[in-house]
């Protein structure tokens, strides 16, 4: 006979995401805010403008800043979603 594993049931409307690919989704999130900020400055020929995400010559800790940011902002949103499902879910 096999053993079986049981799965955990999930709620309606929550979605798995393994932490790879969640570290992955704020990461990118991350460097979309950093491109948005960088493509805002005024000269586009300083080195500021010009440096890529996650250059060398600048500290980790400056490019995770804007992975936390970006975490705090996806957060928000997946806690707005749930509220609204909530919400929706009582109407019913």
């Amino acid at each position: 006979m096999k053993n079986f594993t049981a799965v955990p049931a999930t709620r309606t409307g929550e979605v798995f995401v393994s932490k790879w690919l969640s570290d992955r989704i704020v990461e990118e999130a991350g460097r979309r805010i950093y491109e948005s900020q960088q493509s805002r400055l005024p000269d586009p020929t300083t080195f500021a403008a010009k440096r890529a995400w996650r250059s060398d010559d600048v500290p980790k800790k400056f490019w995770d800043s804007y992975v936390e940011d970006a975490r705090a902002a996806l957060s928000l949103i997946k806690r707005r979603d749930k509220e609204d499902l909530l919400t929706n879910g009582r109407q019913q």
